[in-house]
């Protein structure tokens, strides 16, 4: 084990040639800022690594689409590696799905500091650390084979801290128990919080949120190892701008100006809670059976004007929209009756118990060209789940007078 502490710093998923969005309007003031936030979040993993003074740098994959990307995105990290090499820091990156769309390495003249992993087999570099038996820094890059061979375990150095780079696809690390300390993989934009297990299995996430489904504070990690050998992990905000999905629950009787107040003191919070960062703010309002969806539908409309009204004067801050969510489950009241609003409801809720949608719909669209498709079926439990929540929220509103929803 290496007897001397060092530190690293581990990021992925960059994905240059994918400026953030999720918004159907954007603000003027944001637009220039939005279309660089790729370029400027990643800026700042490569400050990070050159302010903390880390012994290397591992990049996990996804880093960029060459196609979609254009000669800027291999340009600009090809400057970066260059930033660190002058300070003498290495970087080794495992290629992943992004960079596969075409053979990276020869697409720049790369600093010599450059590492790049092979997708065909284990490729593993040895670190030596004064007066210690040093690290050993192995990975290889994603195999868009579907038969490709599981890399095989190779033997460690001797005392050494030893590290596994890789994107989604790494290998089942039970396969090296006892073999790797530290697993930094890549291919998951949401960074992972690891166990208090042996090896250490981390995601460190995408640098940038592109959308509401990223939101929270974005960044890289800081990896620092002991002299026994324990990793210390820490997280590095470098994001330029932040998503915020703010969520407040309907009562069955509400007044429309007192939620209006709740709304602005939500937004207000998480302004204060996200100081010096552009942030775009929405809400997802959940709704009760008793609530009419025509009626909640102008309501957020009312409600949204509002929000936009009061926070258009702030540079930094975009509401960006309220979200209805349909009620989870059908009424127990309705689920027990015994006429077409039940069986219409049961139907559904058997539907969702079995994680399926529809097969007549499913079928339907087979018809459409696979784009299409694609954008149509269920293919997220999450999207399934919503439609058919949907669903039965329209049917119940449909068929059931509005003082017997409860």
């Amino acid at each position: 084990m290496s007897a001397r502490p060092f530190r690293f710093l581990q990021s992925s998923d960059f994905h240059l040639e994918l400026p953030p969005g999720g918004l159907v309007e954007i603000p003027e003031s944001l637009r220039s800022l939005l279309l660089d936030a790729p370029y400027r979040a990643a800026a700042n993993v490569f400050d990070a690594a050159l302010r903390e003074q880390v012994d290397f740098v591992l990049l996990c994959g996804d880093l960029v689409d060459p196609h979609r990307a254009g000669p800027r995105g291999t340009a600009f990290l090809r400057d970066q590696f260059e930033r660190l090499r002058e300070r003498g820091i290495d970087v080794y990156w495992a290629l992943g799905a992004a960079e596969a769309a075409c053979d990276i390495r020869p697409l720049e003249r790369w600093p010599s500091n450059l590492h790049l992993f092979p997708s065909t087999h284990v490729e593993r570099y040895h670190r030596p650390l004064s007066g210690a038996a040093g690290v050993e820094i192995c990975g290889h890059s994603w195999n868009p084979s579907p038969d490709s061979p599981q890399p095989p375990l190779i033997p460690s150095a001797s005392g050494a801290y030893r590290i596994f780079a890789a994107y989604a696809d790494a290998p089942d690390p039970r396969h090296f128990a006892g073999e790797i300390h530290y697993w930094a993989l890549g291919g998951e934009h949401e960074p992972t919080l690891p166990g208090t297990h042996s090896p250490v299995i981390h995601h460190a996430g995408a640098p940038q949120g592109r959308n509401f489904d990223e939101t929270g504070v974005r960044g890289c990690t800081l990896v620092e190892v002991d002299a026994s050998g324990t990793a210390s992990l820490r997280p590095l905000a470098s994001d330029v701008v932040r998503y915020e999905r703010l969520t407040l629950t309907l009562p069955e009787s509400f007044d429309s100006a007192d939620i209006a107040a709740e709304l602005h003191a939500g937004a207000l919070r998480a302004c204060e809670n996200n100081p010096r960062i552009p942030l775009m703010i929405s809400w997802r309002l959940a709704a009760a059976w008793r609530h009419s969806r025509a009626d909640l539908l102008a309501r957020c409309e009312h409600w949204l004007s509002g929000l936009r009204a009061e926070f258009g004067g702030w540079a930094q801050v975009h509401i960006a929209g309220l979200e209805i969510d349909p009620p989870p489950v059908a009424p127990p009241l309705l689920l027990e009756a015994e006429n077409v609003a039940a069986d219409y409801a049961r139907a559904l809720a058997d539907l969702r118990r079995r994680g399926q949608a529809p097969s007549r719909v499913d079928s339907y669209w087979q018809s459409f060209d696979q784009p299409l498709v694609d954008i149509l079926s269920f293919n997220r439990a999450a999207a399934r789940d919503r439609a058919l929540a949907e669903a039965a929220w329209l049917g119940v509103e449909l068929l059931v007078p509005e003082e017997t929803r409860s």
